[in-house]
């Protein structure tokens, strides 16, 4: 039994844990940590906000460097800060990677850390500017948030986040393929609530983006393995399924070659997510435990640069080293309920027994893909 099919039928049953008054007192006494000045150590080094930015289309890139910059004076103007103040607009252009497709429809951005998290003055008006930058900044392109269905008779085998899987090359929302998003969603919140609101950590607001990126990773996508699970029933639809990520051009994902295609790009922004997030993790010596040994090993061997670590260990995978390194190629993810502990309690947790924040590394196409994120 899929452990996250599980999860997500208990958080069904029991939604009042997941919105509502149940999650209020959570996190009210964040709010109130961070109130006091509760903030936590700074990253002097570069952070998981930088390397969100990283390869993205040059307007969305400097629409989000404009309003990241404009964001800390909004956290202390009067009044409700309005959603467009953190939202960025869509782009039909997929990255900064030369040669890369134009897509059929706008591509967003994805807030990590929840818009409604993040326009919460009493919240975040506390934070440093460096923290408060950060945290705005760590976001996920939309396109590359698909997953595979937990239940397996769902009729929509592989659906994301809007826009990402559609019926039909259109703009906009229409036709987009979503289920299974909102209740994904509330899992990352619930996570990021539960770590925000550990006052026995050293650095809860780092904790905090940290988590925000791992719950990402964990329930906001699938690795490539679970999608190549669905591709039988994907073949089996009567109409055409398309992905925003490969571009526009008819590119049905019910042929074999475009659902090859779509596996390799969605990995590869995981995957990248992971090592980013590792990079992360490693500078703070609590967290640095929650990294899987092979993953530190390669962010060791390149001064913690998460884009050489990632492509040397590609170039490991395909050849040139003696001996492949190890490769995780469990078809669910291996990490975790976030949702239970808080990041901090799991990196102070016994080493025997200790919960998985992040898994090993996955395989990688041995090429990038052309419409992935550009590497600066």
């Amino acid at each position: 039994m899929n452990p996250f099919v599980d999860l997500l039928d208990a958080s069904k049953k029991k939604a009042t844990e997941l919105t509502g008054s149940a999650i209020e007192p959570v996190r009210n006494k964040a709010r109130e940590l961070w109130a006091k000045g509760f903030h936590g150590i700074i990253d002097d080094a570069k952070n998981l906000g930088q390397h969100s930015k990283r390869g993205l289309a040059p307007s969305v890139s400097k629409e989000l460097q404009d309003k990241t910059a404009q964001y800390y004076s909004s956290l202390h103007s009067s009044g409700v800060m309005p959603s467009s103040h953190v939202r960025v607009a869509a782009s039909q252009t997929l990255t900064n990677r030369p040669g890369a497709s134009t897509s059929f429809v706008g591509i967003g951005l994805d807030e990590n850390i929840p818009t409604r998290m993040l326009k919460d003055k009493t919240l975040m008006s506390a934070i440093t500017k460096s923290e408060a930058e950060d945290n705005f900044s760590i976001r996920s392109r939309t396109c590359d948030l698909v997953w595979a269905a937990s239940d397996p008779n769902s009729s929509e085998p592989i659906t994301g986040h809007t826009p990402a899987i559609k019926k039909a090359e259109v703009k906009g929302t229409a036709e987009a393929l979503t289920a299974e998003h909102n209740i994904r969603d509330q899992l990352r919140e619930k996570a990021i609530d539960r770590t925000l609101a550990d006052a026995s950590s050293p650095a809860a607001m780092r904790d905090t983006r940290v988590m925000a990126s791992l719950a990402t990773i964990k329930y906001m996508s699938s690795p490539a393995e679970e999608l190549e699970t669905k591709r039988a029933a994907v073949q089996a639809l009567p109409t055409p399924r398309f992905a925003a990520i490969l571009g526009a051009g008819n590119r049905d994902v019910r042929q074999n070659s475009e659902f090859n295609a779509l596996k390799a790009h969605i990995q590869e922004a995981r995957e990248t997510k992971k090592w980013e997030t590792a990079s992360a993790m490693t500078r703070d010596p609590r967290l640095a435990n929650l990294v899987p040994n092979i993953t530190r090993r390669y962010l060791a061997a390149t001064g913690n640069d998460p884009i050489k670590a990632r492509d040397s260990f590609r170039s490991d995978l395909h050849g040139s080293y003696l001996a492949a390194p190890p490769v995780n190629r469990a078809k669910t993810s291996q990490t975790d309920d976030l949702t239970t502990n808080s990041l901090h309690k799991m990196a102070t947790a016994p080493a025997k027994g200790r919960p998985r924040a992040l898994s090993n590394p996955r395989m990688l196409a041995p090429k990038k893909p052309q419409n992935s994120r550009g590497d600066h």
